[in-house]
């Protein structure tokens, strides 16, 4: 039966400076990145096991891609992804089910047509992310002058050097910015609904008149239609307008709020999904790239809890740094709001602590997979596969 899976291609470096291995077969080789080689594909631990049933002999087996025929040449092991996250893709792909080669032209140091991909690398030892992007930024002058044509001296070309961390740093300030948002006019809105206000009719000196009118029966209909009868028999030329129940009245009253409330309450929600998900897949894959190190700690006496401890502590720093400034940004951005308010300070310090403690609860919680995931980290099978 046809599936739909992600794909993601990779240049042949790429799985292994991740720290994928082989659990069959083999990964890409540096030939696999040259135009014209035949299709070949490596499936993801978990394709192998869902569709093929951890069939020992899927290697040189052929799977069509798109109506493509591919030779399945290996499968990663067990633990291994890279996940959006991670792996930020321009398509709709979440997770990589399986892995294509990204085959490159002859030409494709010198043609600019096509750019649409991602770099990921590792910084070698001792190099900081500022010394990174200032060989970027040398090698983006470069090539500005190279082809000035195609990259304008102003713009057109960037590279940004993003650790890891900072993305989901990032994610967990959104998240608090859109939450201390939401707290806000949802603090407004319910004070707002609670509260009406009476003026004398001799202090308003208004020239036209609100007439407020209750029917004892609940018929507001027939009310609306007696009283525009009653009107007219007084004067025919009298205008009438904007009759509406008390309920309509409300409801035309707040639907600003209410939207503005819904719409952020929507965006809040969902910058907590992302950073709940970002801070958990970030979080597994570095704990799968020091499954060495965690294997080290447990031979040496390390106990499981321990091993919860360190992670749980790696994540809620992330967090904590992010929700730091989260609240710097929402404190700087409040006045935006201010003026659909009412009752309520834009800088309120409650809304700002509670929704705060929300995506560091959710951080938290992202975190225990993979923490639990590394107290039972194996230490002499974590020790093999290095």
């Amino acid at each position: 039966m046809p599936e739909r899976v992600g794909t993601i291609r990779v240049s042949s470096g790429l799985l292994p400076m991740m720290g994928a291995k082989a659990q069959l077969g083999r990964l890409f080789q540096p030939e696999d990145d040259a135009p014209g080689q035949a299709a070949t594909a490596v499936l993801s631990h978990g394709l192998w096991t869902r569709r093929y049933g951890a069939d020992p002999h899927v290697t040189g087996r052929t799977i069509d891609i798109n109506g493509q025929p591919h030779t399945v040449v290996g499968v990663v092991r067990k633990g291994f992804s890279l996940p959006r996250k991670v792996l930020p893709t321009l398509g709709v792909v979440a997770d990589g089910d399986i892995y294509l080669p990204l085959p490159l032209a002859a030409d494709a140091a010198t043609v600019r047509t096509r750019e649409d991909y991602n770099i990921m690398a590792l910084r070698a030892p001792g190099v900081t992310v500022a010394a990174a992007q200032s060989e970027m930024d040398a090698l983006t002058a470069s090539l500005r002058e190279t082809y000035p044509d195609v990259y304008p001296p102003n713009g057109g070309l960037t590279f940004s050097v993003v650790p890891l961390r900072d993305q989901v740093v990032g994610e967990v300030a959104l998240s608090v910015v859109l939450l201390v948002g939401a707290g806000l006019l949802v603090r407004s809105y319910a004070r707002l609904q609670q509260v009406l206000l009476y003026r004398p009719l001799t202090q308003s000196g208004a020239r036209s008149l609100f007439v407020t009118m209750r029917s004892d029966g609940g018929d507001a209909r027939g009310l609306m239609t007696a009283t525009t009868a009653a009107i007219r028999a007084l004067d025919a030329d009298l205008p009438i307008y904007r009759m509406q129940t008390m309920a309509q009245r409300v409801e035309a009253s707040l639907a600003q709020r209410r939207f503005a409330v819904s719409l952020l309450t929507l965006f809040a929600g969902v910058a907590v999904i992302l950073a709940s998900v970002g801070i958990g897949s970030v979080l597994a894959y570095l704990v799968a790239q020091g499954t060495r190190e965690l294997g080290i700690r447990l031979a040496l006496g390390a106990t499981p809890a321990g091993l919860v401890a360190l992670v749980l502590g790696q994540a809620l720093t992330v967090t904590l740094i992010g929700a730091g400034v989260g609240l710097a940004a929402a404190w700087a951005l409040s006045s935006a709001v201010s003026h659909l308010l009412f009752d309520v300070s834009a800088p309120d310090p409650m809304t700002f602590a509670v929704m705060t403690l929300i995506p560091i609860a959710v951080g938290a919680l992202a975190s225990l997979v993979p923490a639990r995931r590394a107290a039972r980290v194996d230490p002499l099978v974590s020790l093999r596969q290095e």
